[in-house]
């Protein structure tokens, strides 16, 4: 049986979830690249500091500044570096762990929770 109308490409139904999806899914790629983009800069800080030699022998006031420093030129102006930093003395030297979470909202009551962790060894 032949009919004299067939339906060719998808639907308005197929479109509207089609652009549905893919909004969705430029909604949380735009939110949550900056994290992942100051998380990469933040990595590379951190092995720019693994390889600095003194480091070790700072306290974490002082070793908190000189990340500071380098967070600011690196325009990450806004990280609670304070809270997120734990310094542990090593036989070796210093062992610096930044562990932290991003939680961005997506609608409503909705949210994106994403975790990050760091650690470098300082070297006497």
């Amino acid at each position: 049986m032949n009919f004299p109308y067939h339906q060719r490409g998808m639907g308005f139904v197929g479109w509207l979830l089609l652009i549905l999806v893919l909004g969705s899914c430029l909604t949380i790629v735009l939110k949550l690249a900056p994290h992942y983009i100051d998380y990469n800069t933040i990595s590379k800080i951190m092995d720019e500091m693994e390889t600095e030699n003194g480091l070790a022998l700072k306290n974490k006031t002082q070793l908190i500044s000189a990340m500071d420093k380098k967070f600011k030129i690196n325009q990450i102006r806004t990280f609670p570096l304070k809270e997120n930093l734990t310094l542990t003395s090593t036989k070796d030297g210093a062992e610096v762990i930044l562990d932290y979470e991003v939680r961005e909202a997506i609608v409503s009551n909705i949210d994106i929770v994403v975790s990050f962790d760091k650690t470098i060894e300082l070297r006497n």
